[in-house]
């Protein structure tokens, strides 16, 4: 099993403001750390939402693709895909976070890393993966995420 790592920016302007997602292509993932973190020219004492959550039957909506670096130099590429820079939202987030919604304060940087045996694990099924959002209605910092995942 090899060990992948993806970042991803994204400005939130209101509610659910995806900032990266990993869509399956071909082979099951599980995502097993992830670190979240806010940047503002001017930072304030605002704590934001912050929630994983499964998306599936539709695509990871409109972004930028990310290519997922491997940890180790001699594993293959990746076939689990990143968007980030979301443009347009996943269309199917499903109802049960599978983490969160987290408060998270804008000057601090969080960190969760799954107990062995206890990762997220995603099913191989078309158009299924995970997508890491940030709201907050009144402030419009860039949220990054930083995700490690195996499959």
């Amino acid at each position: 099993m090899a060990d992948y790592h993806v970042v991803g920016t994204q400005t939130v302007a209101g509610t659910t403001d995806t900032t990266l997602t990993l869509e399956t292509a071909g082979s099951r993932f599980r995502v097993y750390e992830f670190t979240s973190g806010f940047t503002l020219a001017s930072p304030s004492d605002n704590l934001l939402t912050v929630t994983a959550d499964r998306f599936g039957t539709t695509d990871d909506g409109a972004g930028t693709a990310e290519t997922p670096a491997p940890l180790d130099t001699a594993d293959v590429a990746a076939t689990t895909t990143s968007l980030v820079n979301h443009t347009g939202e996943p269309t199917s987030y499903l109802t049960t976070e599978v983490w969160g919604p987290v408060g998270q304060h804008m000057r601090a940087t969080y960190r969760w890393v799954a107990a062995p045996g206890k990762e997220i694990v995603m099913p191989v099924t078309a158009n299924t993966g995970i997508g890491f959002f940030a709201d907050h209605a009144s402030v419009t910092p860039d949220h990054t995420m930083s995700v490690f995942f195996n499959e």
